[in-house]
C-alpha cells in the first residue's frame, strides 16, 4: 500500500492478515505527511501460472484506483473501503504463459 501526495514522498507499509496497516515515510516510524493523498493498494501475488489478484487490479495504481484520503494529523483510524462489483480473486496468466 503507498500513499501519494503531491509534493511530497510517498509512505507505504503493508496489510497484515485483518487488513490493518502502518505507513513509514522516512524513518520507519513516521506515518505520512499531512496532506491529500492518492491511495493504491497492491493485492496480488506470483503463483504458479501468472499473478494471483485479490482485489480489482484498478487499485494497484494511484493513478486508477480513485482513492484519496486526507491526512490532517497523527491518527491510527485510517479507513479505506474498496469495491469489486461481483468479482473474486483470479488468476491472470504472465506474458510467458501466453
Amino acid at each position: 500500500m503507498r500513499f501519494v501526495p503531491q509534493d511530497a514522498r510517498p509512505s507505504a507499509g503493508a496489510l497484515d492478515s485483518e487488513g490493518r496497516f502502518t505507513l513509514n515515510c522516512y524513518d520507519g516510524q513516521d506515518g505520512a505527511v499531512l496532506g491529500t493523498h492518492r491511495v493504491e493498494i497492491s493485492a496480488s501475488e506470483m503463483v504458479s501460472g501468472g499473478m494471483r489478484w485479490h482485489a480489482p487490479k484498478k487499485y494497484n495504481r494511484y493513478g486508477t484506483s480513485g482513492l484519496e484520503v486526507e491526512i490532517t494529523g497523527p491518527t491510527d483510524d485510517v479507513e479505506i473501503k474498496l469495491t469489486w462489483d461481483g468479482g473474486q480473486p483470479f488468476t491472470e496468466p504472465t506474458a510467458a504463459e501466453w
